[in-house]
């Protein structure tokens, strides 16, 4: 006989694994994003859509501090091996401020979608 409650609730704690991690990594995104002065400038609609439409890229920079060289390996699931070992091959991912800095830079993006004051962006 096949517990499917039992299953169900099996995927209801892997669901919420996931949500714990994921909320972590995007409240790390905020934490860092209200420490910056240019950030905290433009208005809240452009610091919104900076951050949800940049949501994916700055959540992949910011995982590298999850990243565990001896076993070549992320606390988190990894979409694409190939080309994150090649980002880790190329630089120190341990430095948190080279990590500050990418992330400040793909954050502060001009071309993301529905930003009202693009020209308070790009300076």
């Amino acid at each position: 006989m096949t517990d499917y409650e039992g299953f169900k609730q099996l995927e209801v704690i892997q669901e919420f694994a996931k949500y714990q991690n994921n909320v972590g990594l995007f409240m790390d995104i905020i934490d860092f994003t209200q420490c910056l002065n240019g950030f905290n400038n433009i208005c809240f609609d452009d610091r919104l859509a900076l951050v949800k439409y940049g949501g994916i890229e700055l959540a992949s920079i910011r995982s590298l501090n999850y990243y565990d060289p001896k076993h070549e390996s992320f606390l988190l699931p990894i979409v694409c091996i190939e080309s994150t070992n090649r980002l880790i091959n190329t630089w120190n991912y341990n430095d948190p401020i080279a990590i500050d800095l990418l992330t400040a830079i793909i954050l502060f993006n001009p071309n993301r979608p529905h930003l009202t004051h693009r020209h308070n962006v790009r300076n």
